[in-house]
């Protein structure tokens, strides 16, 4: 479950979910991406061992009422086709399934906590426009999604993924276990190259 993938804007989290689903395809799995509305309509998309389903009615790349409920509609039509092993979370997506009683085990990927986001979020403010918007309108949500999404997923969890020790200990005592998936380099793809190097800096 992810509110973005690459489709809806380049991001840290939408190229950890693209990395995750290859690499769990490249190994046998059978994924299901369940994520907002796709730019150009698009209802799904197959690729070998990968199904992306794209929820009309929620807001492309964004969090909204009608995602939570729409996600967890989504969540029921995917076990009514078959037994899951797992479900896997970018962030807060999957918040509306971990609430159910009868489910797989949810672990969601942590990269940071949304209290947290607000530091870079005053950081990037510039000028009373920024500062009122800030105070009146981002407090307020990051409070929300903080207490309203983020606690009870962490409760419900299974297991949560932090992508650094560093989160570790911000994570021990609001979850029942803690993982470290540290957020991996393709060393084939990402291998220096002082000949190349030299080439895309001129």
């Amino acid at each position: 479950f992810a509110k973005k993938m690459l489709v809806h804007g380049l991001g840290g989290m939408e190229t950890h979910l693209d990395n995750l689903c290859r690499a769990l395809v490249a190994r046998g799995h059978t994924v299901h991406v369940v994520t907002t509305r796709h730019p150009a309509g698009v209802a799904v998309e197959e690729k070998a061992g990968l199904r992306v389903r794209y929820l009309r009615e929620a807001p492309p790349g964004r969090y909204s009422r009608v995602w939570w409920r729409v996600s967890r509609r989504a969540f029921h039509e995917l076990v009514g086709e078959g037994p899951l092993d797992l479900v896997l979370s970018e962030s807060l997506a999957a918040a509306s399934v971990a609430q159910l009683r009868s489910r797989p085990p949810v672990c969601p990927f942590i990269h940071g906590l949304v209290l947290a986001h607000l530091t870079s979020e005053w950081a990037q403010c510039s000028g009373w426009g920024d500062t009122l918007r800030f105070l009146g309108v981002k407090v307020p949500e990051m409070f929300y999604y903080a207490f309203v999404h983020e606690r009870p997923l962490l409760r419900n969890a299974d297991a949560v993924l932090a992508i650094s020790d560093q989160l570790v200990p911000q994570l021990e005592n609001r979850c029942r276990r803690v993982l470290v998936s540290y957020n991996g380099v393709d060393v084939d793809r990402f291998t220096p190259d002082e000949e190349r190097r030299s080439q895309v800096r001129k």
